[in-house]
């Protein structure tokens, strides 16, 4: 850490620069500025990641970015650590990833400088003996879980629903992201696979799409979809009623379009209310479910709970 600004890195002088020049230029629009949230805009920067040591793109920058909700940026970078940091800040859904020149949108896995970089680690020494200590030193199965939200609530499942013990035979990983559990599928599926001693679950929200598939001790299992109006992501399991208690606690927890009509070639059609979590406020939504729910509002996730037993029960030839 720099003692005072004379001392910066040109990286973080640039992120400086950045900061403070979104502020300026929107002060001189003349608006009203009271606090960050009230800026809005849209910045264009060339080569965001240039002079960034590895911490800034990958941790500093993101949040940088996040501290604008109202700011559109659109940003050009090679950085693959870039957008691992901007997928773990954002979710992969609270960004789009637009390769040039075709114009084409793909996943951060698909990002072609993250793949070079991703297959020049594979071929190292020292990411096979990484591989290889975890898998000799683990003593647990793992469940792979698409974001820290998910652990937390199968944490309180399992203490509301008399499951804790359930919970606990299984080391919880933070897989961030759904394309994160392809990556190990598509990885351990293959010659991998076999090394695997101890099982390995990855576990899928209702909205992937995946079907269930053991391959040795490799499985991959996608939560059955609830007919519930959050029609997406682990808060599938909670009913509408409980939703409406947490919208009730605070209402950006969720983004409602209301119900409506629409004439498509001429014939009117019923548009039924649907619900969303905000991206934002999954982690508040999160925080308060697991201090106020009840085991009620959990009761569904005993599909999980089945899930978990059904594998641990699961002999591996």
């Amino acid at each position: 850490m720099a003692a005072n600004l004379f001392q910066l890195s040109t990286g973080q002088a640039v992120l400086l620069d950045l900061f403070l020049a979104i502020i300026r230029d929107f002060d001189l629009s003349r608006s009203q500025l009271t606090q960050l949230s009230d800026i809005e805009g849209i910045v264009v920067v060339d080569e965001i990641d240039l002079h960034l040591h590895t911490d800034l793109q990958h941790d500093l920058l993101p949040n940088l970015i996040r501290l604008f909700p109202k700011v559109q940026f659109i940003l050009t970078t090679h950085s693959p650590l870039f957008l691992i940091g901007m997928e773990k800040v954002f979710t992969s859904d609270g960004f789009q990833l637009i390769e040039l020149p075709d114009g084409q949108e793909i996943e951060v896995e698909r990002f072609s400088e993250f793949e070079a970089a991703y297959k020049h680690m594979q071929d190292s020494a020292r990411f096979q003996d990484d591989v290889r200590n975890r898998i000799e030193a683990n003593q647990k199965p793992v469940l792979y879980l698409e974001g820290t939200t998910d652990i937390d609530y199968l944490t309180k499942a399992g203490e509301l629903l008399g499951k804790a013990a359930l919970v606990d035979e299984f080391e919880l990983v933070d897989a961030v992201g759904c394309p994160h559990l392809n990556k190990i599928w598509d990885t351990y599926k293959s010659h991998l696979g076999a090394t695997i001693q101890k099982k390995w679950l990855l576990l899928y929200d209702c909205d992937a799409g995946k079907p269930d598939t053991n391959n040795g001790n490799l499985f991959r299992r996608t939560i059955a979809q609830q007919p519930h109006k959050i029609e997406s992501g682990i808060e599938n399991l909670f009913s509408d009623e409980t939703i409406q208690r947490a919208i009730d606690h605070k209402l950006a927890f969720v983004d409602i379009k209301q119900g409506h009509s629409l004439v498509e070639r001429g014939v009117e059609k019923a548009v039924p209310e649907t619900w969303k979590i905000n991206k934002d406020e999954k982690r508040n939504l999160c925080d308060w479910l697991c201090e106020n729910g009840t085991a009620d509002d959990f009761r569904n996730f005993s599909l999980v709970f089945d899930i978990l037993e059904e594998v641990l029960a699961t002999e591996v030839g």
